[in-house]
């Protein structure tokens, strides 16, 4: 009972924590001023303000027999600029809408996924140090799974509210024609919800179903960076930056209500786990003639092997590939262009794929710059 019940919970970490980013900016500020921030402390090392509004779309396989679909639509404010001599401010607002979808062939009902929420994000530099904060305020979780396994089939719903909020320092030091970067950060997901979830046995169609409330529930990751910008603002320039985060196992102890098909119900209680994970990447950028390439790679590593009725299987392992270019079509406008490729599996002991996943995007990005 217990191990059926963890892997419900599962599908709502996955439910209310947003997909994430490649662009990088864990230590250093990207070439590309219309890029997402992973530490806030980057945004007071930013030296351009922008205006940008941008759309991803990508679609993709979800084991063998469904079909995914993301599309995110962005609209993205960047407030750059001096107070005084050695004194930096950076702010940053982004509009962020999400829809997922997952369909199925067998003509099972849709996974989805929508979100919308607002990241607002603050910092200020002195001399070689600057600090940074992030917060979405709440928003709304509305999410429904179905996954399916060899042993069973798990149907599962999550509504309630969550809240995202990120921390970070970044230290740079050097002269104008190379800066070297290093950070530290952390990111804390909060969610308190309903989580409705119905078990049925492959081999003989029993099922179970669990109810159950969790209150301010937090998931905390921390990560540390590292870059190194070479060349002036005004000049071609290059940027490399590399990355690790990670997030422990979290066991979190709760009641449930329980009825199966059987007839009878009862209220026992149990334990939730989110197993450890750990992700690592890098960037690599150019900014020639005012025009900047981007090239990254994630590779996100959960530590959730285990057993599925009498076969063992592997953890879980998602690798990601991205790149982008912008340039500017007629001061101020600029043209941002993105491509991304990930795929995640993972497999059982035998060789068959327990879990199998590909996601294909694609994004365009129209800039002001202010």
């Amino acid at each position: 009972m217990k191990k059926i019940f963890t892997y419900a919970f599962h599908i709502l970490i996955w439910g209310f924590t947003i997909t994430p980013e490649l662009y990088g900016q864990w230590a250093s500020p990207s070439l590309n001023p219309t890029f997402f921030v992973e530490n806030p402390a980057v945004v007071a090392w930013k030296n351009v303000s922008t205006i940008s509004f941008s759309t991803i779309y990508g679609n993709g396989y979800k084991g063998d027999f469904a079909y995914q679909d993301n599309t995110i639509t962005e609209a993205n404010f960047v407030l750059a600029g001096e107070l005084g001599p050695g004194i930096y401010t950076g702010l940053q607002i982004v509009d962020k809408k999400q829809i997922y979808t997952t369909s199925y062939d067998d003509g099972s009902k849709e996974d989805s996924n929508n979100t919308s929420l607002q990241y607002r994000t603050g910092a200020a530099s002195i001399g070689p140090l600057a600090l940074g904060y992030t917060d979405t305020g709440n928003y709304e979780i509305n999410n429904s799974s179905l996954n399916k396994s060899i042993s069973s089939t798990t149907d599962s719903s999550e509504k309630g509210e969550a809240k995202i909020e990120r921390s970070g320092i970044s230290l740079r030091f050097g002269e104008d024609k190379i800066n070297f970067f290093t950070s530290f950060y952390e990111h804390k997901n909060t969610a308190s919800y309903d989580l409705k979830s119905k078990i049925t046995d492959s081999s003989n169609s029993s099922w179970l179903e669990l109810n159950t409330s969790i209150t301010d529930f937090e998931i905390k990751q921390t990560g540390y960076g590292i870059g190194i910008i070479f060349g002036k603002p005004d000049e071609n320039r290059y940027r490399i930056e590399v990355f690790q985060e990670n997030k422990p196992k979290i066991d979190h102890n709760i009641t449930f209500y329980i009825t199966n098909s059987a007839g009878t119900s009862n209220t026992d209680t149990g334990n939730l786990s989110d197993d450890e994970k750990s992700k690592l990447g890098g960037i690599i950028e150019a900014n020639i003639n005012e025009i900047t390439v981007s090239i990254g790679t994630q590779l996100e590593k959960i530590y959730d092997s285990g057993v599925d009725g009498t076969y063992k299987y592997g953890n879980t392992s998602t690798q990601s590939f991205f790149s982008s270019l912008y340039f500017t079509m007629f001061k101020p406008i600029c043209i941002g262009l993105y491509a991304n490729t990930s795929e995640k599996l993972q497999l059982y002991n035998h060789g068959l794929r327990r879990q199998y996943e590909t996601l294909d995007e694609f994004g365009l990005t129209i800039s002001y710059q202010i």
